[in-house]
């Protein structure tokens, strides 16, 4: 017997960007927090085979970095988000 299978294919889009003076570390940090109250959506949408992400566009014209510490590390692996950075180097 056939076996229906039924997949959707979605893709969500948002731009985010950083208040006045913040930093990545402190924008990402704010933005995980606002999200934590719906943390059962996302996971959710891992348990179901779907995927989140945080996608950094890392734009310096010289040597630049920043550190992510722990518990935001943390709070993405609960939330099962993922951090992808592509860091653009001046040509």
């Amino acid at each position: 017997e056939p076996v229906l299978v039924h997949e959707v294919l979605a893709e969500c889009l948002f731009e985010l960007g950083p208040r006045r003076g913040e930093l990545l570390n402190a924008m990402l940090e704010r933005i995980v927090d606002d999200l934590i109250p719906h943390s059962e959506l996302f996971l959710k949408i891992s348990e179901n085979g779907g995927a989140c992400e945080f996608f950094v566009g890392w734009f310096s014209p010289r040597n630049s970095g920043a550190t992510f510490d722990h518990q935001l590390l943390r709070k993405l692996a609960d939330l099962r988000i993922d951090l992808a950075l592509d860091v653009y180097g001046e040509d």
